[in-house]
């Protein structure tokens, strides 16, 4: 886990950052309805001047991008798009911690049975033909063969999750790329 995930999930003291975000919503509401969505903009995708060209849909693009810088150095709105950002690392944080527990759980579980398995623990159902050449089903405990299947399963779910869990843990690459939403993650499983 890199540290910016820890700082966010464990170390940062959220009632210190609540404050500092609801600080920054009081400034955020003083400001005008453009000025707002232009900070909303540079939250949601990052690009100052397009997010300027949203916000004052008449501007030419060179005027935007000058226009935008000027008020990237507004102090206010500056702290109103640090604070806006860090917010979302937060709930995005916090969203893929919630999945990766859930995928852990379902993990965890699969890995019980297999150790149950490869314990020798459950009975396996087969079938077999007794001494009057009849099918029968009777429970034998998994000889050799399953034993080495449930092992060999247990180390690829294992190594699967070391391959996915950081892509769902890179939290700035998600923030980064607008086209990717939240939802992109369910095609990991």
């Amino acid at each position: 886990m890199t540290p910016f995930i820890k700082t966010i999930l464990a170390e940062e003291d959220p009632a210190a950052r609540d404050k500092a975000y609801n600080e920054a919503v009081k400034d955020y509401k003083k400001l005008s309805p453009r000025k707002q969505l232009f900070i909303d903009q540079v939250i949601l995708h990052g690009n100052q001047t397009a997010a300027y060209q949203t916000a004052y849909p008449n501007c030419t693009a060179a005027a935007a991008k000058s226009s935008a810088s000027r008020l990237m150095a507004d102090p206010v709105i500056a702290a109103c798009i640090t604070k806006g950002r860090n917010k979302a690392r937060v709930m995005v944080a916090e969203f893929l911690r919630q999945r990766c527990l859930a995928k852990f759980a379902d993990i965890s579980e699969k890995r019980a049975v297999l150790t149950r398995i490869i314990r020798g623990d459950i009975m396996i159902e087969k079938e077999v033909i007794d001494k009057f050449g009849e099918k029968q089903v009777v429970k034998v405990k998994p000889d050799l063969d399953e034993r080495i299947r449930a092992i060999n399963a247990d180390e690829k779910l294992e190594a699967k999750w070391e391959r996915q869990l950081p892509q769902l843990m890179n939290i700035f690459n998600i923030l980064d790329d607008p086209y990717q939403t939240l939802e992109d993650f369910d095609s990991l499983d």
